[in-house]
């Protein structure tokens, strides 16, 4: 995949046109397109199952060395909530991993690839690659604004990660205030996001992925895309949820 988007950055550069990289969690659409073959959320080729390792290598090693700063480094996520294609990232409750599905011959959707209910892992992935830690107030800068916003808040209790929550356990505490001090003065340019999404029911959970990919081209110019959200050196991810 790095080397695709190496000869396509390269090739929409030649034609003036900006370049969009695109990422996915996995592909699988057996249950409705039968003969693909699936791809599992995870690179079977590095052993002992990672949960999300196939998503995170395409965020950090293909995606975002290819963002472009003429449409603010915007990269594409498919897709929040695409489940009988097994690309969505959208919540889950938490399960075991398992490779038996709902079929009659128990495997017929899962080919024997492991699958899991994985809560917010593949949100917290986009948001580890691609938030600034300490940078309460999402201005792209750790500062003191952003000590401000921890000490008005102190005490409260959040969902993970919002507001001046920088170690995600909840609750505003002076454990995120170290958080902040680590940080401070670090800063990073902003990165735009979007996110197809189209509406599905919460089924086909137990289904696999492939190493798909998302590219959109466009002409130079000065657009605001729907979605903004923060990137570190070599990241980028999801505040939007």
């Amino acid at each position: 995949m790095q080397q695709i988007y190496n000869t396509a950055h390269a090739a929409a550069d030649a034609q003036g046109v900006d370049f969009v990289p695109g990422l996915t969690p996995g592909y699988n659409d057996t249950v409705v397109r039968p003969g693909n073959p699936p791809a599992a959320r995870y690179l079977e080729e590095q052993g002992p199952i990672v949960f999300g390792s196939a998503m995170d290598a395409m965020l950090e090693d293909a995606a975002l060395p290819h963002t472009d700063g003429d449409v603010d480094d915007l990269i594409l996520i498919n897709s929040f909530n695409e489940w009988h294609e097994d690309t969505q990232i959208e919540a889950t409750v938490v399960t075991p991993p398992t490779t038996t599905d709902a079929s009659p011959s128990g495997s017929q959707l899962t080919q024997g690839r492991s699958y899991e209910g994985y809560g917010n892992r593949y949100l917290d992935i986009l948001r580890a690659s691609t938030t600034l830690p300490g940078d309460y107030n999402l201005d792209s800068i750790v500062d003191a604004a952003d000590f401000t916003v921890w000490r008005e808040s102190l005490g409260n209790v959040v969902i993970p990660f919002r507001s001046a929550d920088g170690n995600g356990d909840g609750a505003i505490t002076t454990g995120d205030y170290e958080v902040w001090r680590t940080n401070f003065g670090q800063t990073m340019p902003h990165l735009w996001m979007s996110v197809s999404t189209v509406p599905e029911p919460h089924s086909y959970w137990g289904m696999g992925m492939a190493a798909l990919f998302g590219l959109a081209h466009c002409r130079k110019r000065n657009t605001e895309p729907k979605f903004k959200i923060g990137k570190r050196r070599m990241g980028a991810a999801n505040r939007l949820i």
